[in-house]
């Protein structure tokens, strides 16, 4: 712990704080996926980033980590998070509306936008896919050098693994009802 710099929380938005099954649902992501389409996967995140409509607030959540904030007297709560760029506006708005701490665009990560490559063509075959756990290991090692990251939260085991791996406390925030793939995994909850 570095008591010089400023205190943060790492969280991740959808599956720790929000409920958004339905607007991922709605997008086809989940059929993309099942046909292994990755072209109409990407296609279908930039349905899914247009709006917030159907999500729900994980007031429990949201709760468990408002006192962990207060207790621990952390300074700021930084979203890390795979919503694209593009999805910027309404994601504020909406942690803005239900978030208990301060939001603004300097602590919210989002994913770099995926470019239109030609009309409807997002990916092709040989390039790159995004790796959350990637993007989220590259912005955690950016934040470790201006601030002092008391722990993160994610609902992804793997991505929880990772801040533990880079020295960070480490919670897998499990939402009963939320995230059923997540859940299948084994977990350790916390990891210090």
């Amino acid at each position: 712990m570095n008591k010089t710099l400023p205190k943060i929380c790492i969280y991740d938005i959808d599956g720790v704080v929000v409920n958004s099954q339905d607007r991922y649902l709605r997008s086809g992501g989940t059929q993309a996926m099942a046909e292994k389409d990755y072209n109409a996967f990407r296609q279908c995140l930039a349905n899914y980033n247009k709006d917030t409509e159907g999500d729900i607030p994980l007031y429990q959540s949201i709760e468990i980590l408002n006192n962990l904030r207060q207790t621990m007297k952390i300074e700021h709560m930084v979203a890390i998070t795979a919503r694209g760029e593009e999805g910027k506006g309404p994601t504020l708005k909406f942690l803005k509306e239900h978030m208990p701490w301060e939001v603004n665009e300097s602590l919210l990560y989002m994913r770099p936008s995926y470019p239109e490559i030609t009309p409807g063509v997002f990916w092709q075959p040989g390039m790159p896919k995004f790796s959350s756990i990637d993007y989220k290991r590259k912005i955690a090692l950016e934040l470790m050098t201006k601030y002092d990251i008391l722990f993160a939260v994610d609902d992804h085991v793997d991505i929880v693994e990772m801040y533990w791996e880079l020295g960070i406390y480490s919670m897998c925030m499990l939402v009963p009802g939320v995230n059923q793939e997540t859940r299948k995994k084994k977990v350790n909850v916390i990891q210090g």
